[in-house]
């Protein structure tokens, strides 16, 4: 099984009931039929389709792509696909992570002949095959069928939220002074970071800061991503819950979250990632939600319902060529 093609064959056992369907890595002549399910899943969430066929293109091209799409087919008919993934290979502080941008069934087969199982069951094989040892994505919190489907493939909820931090790329002021605390770009092995975050230095759509604080020795590791938006044909940035590694008081994390968000800002302009900016907290971080709060347009939301904020899940996996490097002892 590789990533260009995946079949049901292998799911047999596992799944008796499911009709054959093929899942292709999507390539300029299926850009075409991808567009057409993503503007479905704009439509279904109330979001507009700002097409965008080439930043499209470029973001899913060999041979450093930003995203992998794939379609999936019925073997019989490879013209009209039934359903499709989006998803990125993404560094999180639990590991190498497959981060799910979009799965979704044509509106004519949803709930009606397993695609979308197929599909999610084809997801978790190919976030194996990149090595990653987590499965990882974002839902509405108000969609309550979505969150169901992803219950019923042990997909969990992780208590985090995110925030819309797109102001800074334009205004910087809302963010308090750091002091003396900076942010330095780790770019090879470096002792604030564990093991297993070592190949994140060396990936070109990651940023990997340590950020020294108030003592002038390292207080904070941050971690930021490359996301490609689907539906704003935009890429920007995912920045993960900041992590400190010893231990500071409140008023020295604020300072250090500040230094890091000015860094997340330079990253985005350095490197073109200037779509978006949309960052995590974990939920019982009072200082980081409250800093993140204050600092940016409030809870990242799907629409302009307040009700369509978004939740986190997760899902550790077993990668198909295990490196232990890439497996951390933590849970999600």
């Amino acid at each position: 099984m590789t990533a260009d093609a995946f079949t049901a064959a292998s799911d047999g056992d596992r799944n008796p009931g499911l009709p054959p369907f093929v899942a292709k890595q999507v390539t300029p002549e299926m850009v075409a039929e991808l567009e057409r399910l993503i503007g479905q899943q704009a439509e279904e969430h109330e979001c507009a389709f700002l097409r965008n066929t080439e930043a499209l293109r470029a973001a899913i091209d060999p041979p450093n792509p930003r995203a992998y799409a794939h379609l999936v087919f019925d073997p019989a008919d490879s013209e009209k696909a039934l359903a499709y993934m989006f998803y990125s290979t993404v560094w999180a502080f639990e590991g190498k992570t497959a981060y799910l941008e979009d799965i979704c069934a044509d509106k004519n087969h949803r709930g009606k002949c397993g695609v979308g199982s197929f599909a999610m069951n084809a997801f978790f094989t190919l976030a194996a095959e990149h090595d990653c040892n987590r499965v990882a994505w974002s839902v509405m919190e108000n969609n309550k069928r979505a969150i169901r489907f992803y219950l019923k493939h042990c997909v969990l909820p992780v208590p985090k939220k995110s925030y819309d931090m797109d102001n800074l790329l334009e205004d910087e002021t809302a963010l308090p002074d750091p002091g003396i605390c900076r942010a330095e770009r780790i770019e090879g092995p470096h002792a604030a970071i564990p093991e297993h975050l070592a190949p994140a230095a060396f990936d070109p759509n990651t940023g990997l800061f340590a950020v020294k604080g108030d003592t002038g020795d390292p207080a904070a590791i941050l971690l930021m991503n490359a996301n490609f938006s689907t539906f704003r044909g935009v890429t920007g940035l995912l920045v993960e819950p900041v992590k400190f590694i010893r231990p500071a008081d409140d008023g020295e994390k604020r300072r250090v979250l500040s230094a890091a968000f000015r860094a997340v800002c330079a990253f985005a302009r350095e490197n073109g990632f200037t779509g978006h900016i949309y960052a995590a907290a974990k939920e019982r971080d009072i200082v980081a939600n409250d800093f993140l709060n204050s600092a940016g347009r409030g809870r990242l939301k799907m629409n302009d319902n307040p009700e369509s904020v978004f939740m986190h899940m997760a899902r550790m996996i077993v990668c198909s060529t295990p490196r232990n490097s890439f497996i951390p002892k933590q849970p999600l």
